[in-house]
C-alpha cells in the first residue's frame, strides 16, 4: 500500500491520544494542587507568588507525562505503528435478508418492550 493514508492515521492517533490523555492530565494537576494545599504550600494570595509556585510545578509535571508518552510510544512501535498504511481495514461483510430481518425484529422487540414497560 502507498503512504497516502499516513496523515489520516496520524490525525486519528493525535485526536485519540489527546482525548485519552487530557482527563488524566487534568486529574493529575488537580491532585497536585490538592496536595500542595494539604501541605499548606500554596496558601499565598499574592498572584506573583502563586505564579512562581505554578512555574516550579510545571517541569516536574512535564517530566512525569513525558515518561508516560515514552511508554505509549514503545507500545505503539511494538504494535506496528508506521510500518503499513492503513494499519487496519475492516472487511466488508455482506448481509443477507435474514440478517436484515433479525435487525428489524430486535429493534421492534426493544421498542415494544420499552412501550410495554410504561404501561
Amino acid at each position: 500500500m502507498n503512504k497516502s493514508w499516513k496523515w489520516v492515521e496520524d490525525l486519528i492517533l493525535f485526536t485519540d491520544i489527546t482525548f485519552r490523555f487530557y482527563p488524566s492530565l487534568q486529574d493529575q494537576w488537580q491532585r497536585l494542587e490538592r496536595t500542595r494545599k494539604a501541605l499548606v504550600l500554596s496558601k499565598s494570595a499574592n498572584k506573583f507568588i502563586r505564579a512562581q509556585n505554578f512555574a516550579a510545578m510545571v517541569p516536574d509535571f512535564v517530566i512525569l507525562n513525558l515518561e508516560r508518552a515514552n511508554d505509549l510510544t514503545t507500545v505503539m512501535k511494538l504494535r506496528g505503528y508506521g510500518q503499513a498504511y492503513p494499519r487496519s481495514v475492516y472487511p466488508i461483510i455482506s448481509s443477507t435478508w435474514i440478517d436484515k430481518f433479525a435487525i428489524v425484529l430486535v429493534i421492534v422487540g426493544l421498542v415494544g418492550l420499552h412501550s410495554f414497560d410504561k404501561i
